[in-house]
């Protein structure tokens, strides 16, 4: 029997940054089904089965894929059963490879541009920043695993005629002699769905599933039949390009750029999408005329009434095709916020924002406009620069797999989306308001959280009861945002405290000298320089002592030693590994930002580690492409 996994993805590792219409129309009751002309009740007899919004379940994914679900079907190649075979007979995926390795190349040339003395940049642990290896995307020992398939219903107010999207997620995995393992690298399909007899709301059912659900409901009854797959809206990449080891960037706890981009087929091939809402900087920066264009465009009413919403779509000629998001520490990194890069809050001056929901300030929209880019949405609540990485297949080794597939604004989002579908499905006028994608879950906010700090004007999150909202990493000069931690710091919690200021180049940030903030009794302080992130308190798996502790495993030092000799990845794990006492995860209690829910073999709960502490989340310490 199959496991369902009852979640709803939020934004995603690729989420929906390419260019959307302006609005669509009301989303009215259904009136006929679809070849049957039979008139359906507004007021539908309860459901018996729960609403499974996103389909997860790595076992159902792989049968899918055997039946045909594979990204090599999606961009017209058939059967490919590799990246090499898939390369050689599509030509979609050669354009989606060529402009891959430009990205790469130019974010090569500006790394070794500004930093020649840190040595260059390479593929391989040789080099001390290391870049994808290109040669993955045309490998004979290499593929993409099918990680999710997702409802995206929500968005159909942006896409006038349609009932919004359906996606389909691949991440890039090899398989070799020595290991075997994803890497930090998606393509995210996506597909406009249709009206059924006018309406969205038959839709709905489909993602009722049935227990247990199997791959040939899926497709006959379920969302994927071959209706929902006629339309291809755009196809979105995000992958890492450059990582480097916390040893070289040791105030950050390493660092590393990931390309988001978003492309439509055209005339038979693949051209550069506009990305929703995510300004060109090095356009517009230098040009005067265009960006008080862009300026006199987001102070009209109607603008300010979509922004506080969470609603609007800038017109395309102000929209990057290229653009990249840069981790750890997200939205402290000015290189996130691309509309602080071209706005200050005196631009926004003397606008009557009283009746804003959640801008009720020039701060506040300036933060709201920041959060609805591609770059800053994927920096927000974030594992790195991902929302979500799907569940790891079996036999996945347990130093190198994923609890929990979802970033924390991953959970968050679940009770939006959901509202949405329900609203749908009775007939109602759904709800579109779409809040931060850092926001709380609920009224309160929660274990790491963002929150608000005293004196704050641009958002009020409160913390929860025996949490208080604490400066932890922020950008130099914001006082308005902090996390939610307890006073006591342990396993798992942040131990230092810093601002992040900007130097002149977009991967070399420094963090100002940081106040240690201590850990519990028992605990000590993993600092940024061994790759952990504002530091974080651990200890004796045996004093372990609060319900948000856990004791779990990491590969420890000497493990890329040993992986460049002669012994196996598992080996190497197990030579190489540390047991001490992390942070709890699980789908009610997300990690800190840039860090992630790794599984713990024979517990149902994690351990929360950093990203890079997983080997599928870096593009360096893999063997070279077979």
């Amino acid at each position: 029997m199959y496991v369902r996994r009852l979640w709803l993805p939020a934004l995603l590792a690729v989420a929906a940054c390419g260019r959307t219409p302006e609005r669509a129309p009301r989303q009215g009751n259904l009136s006929e089904d679809a070849g049957t002309g039979a008139t359906r009740d507004t007021d539908a007899k309860p459901a018996t089965e729960p609403l499974v919004p996103a389909i997860t379940d790595p076992a159902i994914l792989a049968e899918l894929e055997s039946r045909g679900f594979h990204l090599a079907a999606r961009l017209g190649a058939g059967a490919a059963r590799n990246n090499a075979e898939l390369h050689a007979t599509s030509e979609w995926y050669r354009e989606l490879v060529a402009f891959a390795a430009e990205d790469v190349a130019a974010s090569i040339a500006e790394e070794n541009q500004y930093r020649p003395d840190w040595g260059p940049v390479g593929p391989t642990l040789r080099a001390r920043r290391r870049n994808l290896d290109v040669g993955w995307l045309r490998a004979k020992n290499a593929g993409f695993d099918l990680v999710g398939v997702v409802n995206r219903m929500d968005r159909a107010p942006i896409r006038p005629g349609t009932c919004g999207d359906l996606l389909m997620i691949y991440r890039l995995a090899y398989r070799g002699e020595k290991l075997s393992s994803r890497l930090p690298l998606t393509v995210n399909v996506v597909y406009s769905l249709a009206p059924v007899g006018g309406d969205c709301r038959a839709l709905v059912e489909q993602w009722r599933l049935p227990t247990p659900v199997s791959a040939e409901w899926l497709t006959t009854e379920g969302p994927l039949q071959a209706r929902n797959l006629e339309r291809l809206q755009q196809i979105q990449t995000n992958y890492q390009v450059i990582r480097s080891a916390a040893g070289i960037r040791n105030q950050l706890g390493g660092t590393s750029e990931y390309a988001l981009r978003a492309f439509h087929a055209r005339d038979g091939h693949l051209v550069r999408a506009p990305l929703t809402n995510t300004p060109d900087v090095g356009r517009l920066g230098p040009d005067a005329a265009l960006r008080q264009e862009l300026l006199a465009f987001l102070r009209q009413d109607e603008s300010l009434r979509a922004i506080d919403r969470g609603t609007i779509l800038i017109p395309d000629r102000f929209l990057a095709t290229r653009v990249s998001s840069f981790a750890p520490h997200g939205l402290a990194r000015m290189q996130n916020r691309l509309f602080d890069a071209l706005f200050d809050p005196a631009d926004f001056a003397g606008l009557d924002l009283s009746a804003g929901r959640s801008v009720r300030s020039p701060e506040a929209l300036l933060r709201r406009l920041d959060d609805l880019t591609c770059a800053g949405c994927h920096q927000g609540r974030t594992i790195a620069g991902f929302h979500f990485l799907g569940e790891d297949r079996a036999g996945t080794h347990p130093l190198n797999a994923i609890r929990f597939a979802g970033s924390g604004h991953f959970r968050t989002d679940l009770a939006r989306r959901v509202a949405y579908l329900e609203a749908l499905e009775r007939g109602d006028e759904p709800p579109v308001d779409r809040p931060l994608s850092y926001a709380p879950t609920g009224a309160r906010a929660g274990y790491g959280d963002v929150c608000a700090l005293p004196g704050a004007v641009s958002i009020d999150w409160v913390c929860d009861e025996g949490l208080t909202c604490q400066a932890i990493t922020s950008a130099v000069g914001d006082a308005e945002t902090g996390h939610c931690y307890p006073d006591q710091h342990r396993a798992g919690d942040p131990c230092l405290r810093s601002a992040v200021i900007q130097a002149h180049h977009s991967l070399d940030k420094m963090v100002m000298p940081w106040t240690e903030l201590g850990c519990a009794p028992g605990y000590a302080c993993r600092m940024p320089g061994g790759g952990f992130p504002s530091g974080m308190c651990t200890g004796r798996c045996s004093d372990i002592a609060t319900p948000g502790e856990i004791c779990g495993p990491t590969a420890g030092a000497g493990f890329g030693d040993c992986l460049a000799g002669r012994s196996t990845f598992d080996q190497c794990l197990e030579r190489h590994n540390e047991l001490a006492s992390r942070g709890r995860c699980n789908a009610q209690r997300s990690c800190r930002n840039d860090y992630v829910c790794a599984r713990i073999e024979h517990e149902p709960d994690g351990a929360c580690l950093p990203a890079y502490f997983l080997f599928q989340l870096r593009v360096d310490g893999h063997p070279a492409p077979g």
